[in-house]
């Protein structure tokens, strides 16, 4: 995962000057070593050209190795490249099938892909929970959709966390800096007396 967290970092600047060349070599260390999350964002940076080349078979190829190595996002998004026909040939049904395969492990987007997809053709949303009980119509009345909502705002509250962690550890890390610099100072004058 190590290789996975320095390439996320690298792409988002966080705590370093973001370097998107230096993030997609790191993806593809962790996706060497079977990291699917890695894939997943290797596909995303090939397919809307993010720091690479835009690539969409390649992207797709990405999309298809995390998907068969049980990544939920991967899943959601080879699924939608199959529905949609981009860098491979379209192949709905199993498009469809990889974007509910998503949606029963707890993808909020392969739902709503599903969705929209579903308004598209007019036919009601076919996702169903892990135990097949039930097929819902509207995503905002079905209960594991409003659960997903809730993690991902869990999520989101803990991201902010972190990022708080991090400016804290920054500006920790600039104090000490700070106060060993003033020490040498300190010092040299010291020294020079």
């Amino acid at each position: 995962m190590g290789y996975l967290n320095a390439g996320l970092m690298f792409r988002r600047g966080t705590g370093i000057a973001a370097n998107k060349t230096m993030a997609a070599m790191l993806y593809v260390a962790a996706a060497d070593k079977g990291v699917t999350a890695a894939m997943v964002e290797l596909g995303d940076m090939q397919f809307h050209g993010d720091g690479v080349r835009q690539d969409e078979v390649a992207a797709a190829q990405w999309y298809k190795k995390a998907a068969e190595g049980n990544d939920v996002d991967g899943m959601a998004n080879w699924g939608l490249i199959l529905d949609e026909g981009w860098g491979v040939p379209r192949d709905h049904t199993a498009g469809v099938a990889w974007m509910q395969k998503a949606a029963a492990l707890g993808s909020a987007k392969a739902a709503s892909d599903l969705q929209t997809d579903d308004s598209d053709t007019q036919n009601a949303v076919t996702y169903s929970s892990p135990d097949n009980t039930y097929a819902p119509t509207n995503l905002e009345d079905d209960p594991w959709y409003k659960a997903m909502q809730e993690d991902q705002e869990e999520d989101e509250q803990q991201a902010q966390r972190n990022r708080d962690w991090q400016e804290n550890f920054d500006r920790q890390q600039e104090e000490q800096r700070q106060q060993q610099e003033n020490e040498r100072y300190m010092q040299q004058q010291d020294g020079d007396n």
